[in-house]
C-alpha cells in the first residue's frame, strides 16, 4: 500500500527530480527577492515625494475601495475617536470622513478624474451623451494628464551639478623631479 504523495521512482529520478525542483525553487526565490527590493525602493520613493504617511495613505486608499475594507476603516476610526475620548482630548462631532459633500454635479467629474489618476482604461459608466458622460470624461482626461505629467517628471533625470573648470593653460611648469 502506498502512500498519499508516495512516487515510486528509483533514488536516481528521485535525485535529479530533487536538482530540477532546487533550481525552479532558487529560481523563484531570486524573481521574489527581486520584487521585494523593487516594492521596497517604491516605498522609499513614495516617502520621499508623500512624506512618513503616504504609504499609508495609499495602502487606505486600496483597503477603502472594498466594502469590507471600508468598514474596518470606519471601525478603525470610531476607535481611535473613542480612544483620544478616553484620554480627555476633547472630539465635539464625530468624525464622519465618508459624507459626500461633493456636489452631485461633481460626483461623475470626480470619478472620472478618479479613474484617469489610477490609470484605468476610458470606460465610462455614464452615457456620454448625458452631462454626467461629458463631465466623467473631462475628468478622466484631466486625471490621465496629471498621471503622465507626473510619470514624466520622475523619470527625467536629476541634472548633475556642475564643476568649477578653470580654463586650460597647457603643461604646468614644474621641473621634472628627475631633472633636479
Amino acid at each position: 500500500m502506498s502512500n498519499i504523495g508516495h512516487n515510486s521512482i528509483s533514488d536516481e529520478d528521485r535525485r535529479n527530480l530533487f536538482f530540477v525542483h532546487r533550481h525552479h525553487y532558487l529560481k523563484a526565490l531570486a524573481v521574489k527577492k527581486a520584487a521585494d527590493s523593487a516594492l521596497k525602493n517604491v516605498g522609499k520613493s513614495v516617502k520621499a515625494d508623500l512624506g512618513p504617511n503616504g504609504l499609508d495613505q495609499i495602502k487606505l486608499y486600496e483597503k477603502a475601495k472594498t466594502d469590507e475594507g471600508l468598514q474596518a476603516i470606519k471601525d478603525e476610526i470610531e476607535s481611535h475617536r473613542q480612544a483620544l475620548a478616553y484620554a480627555d482630548i476633547p472630539v465635539n462631532t464625530q468624525i464622519d470622513l465618508f459624507d459626500m459633500t461633493a456636489k452631485f454635479d461633481e460626483k461623475a467629474y470626480k470619478a472620472g478624474l478618479t479613474a484617469g489618476l489610477e490609470g484605468e482604461t476610458m470606460i465610462n459608466p455614464y452615457n456620454e451623451a448625458t452631462q454626467d458622460g461629458q463631465d466623467w470624461g473631462r475628468g478622466w482626461h484631466e486625471g490621465q494628464g496629471i498621471l503622465f505629467e507626473g510619470i514624466k517628471k520622475k523619470e527625467q533625470p536629476e541634472p548633475e551639478s556642475e564643476l568649477i573648470k578653470q580654463p586650460d593653460h597647457g603643461e604646468p611648469d614644474f621641473p621634472d623631479a628627475e631633472a633636479a
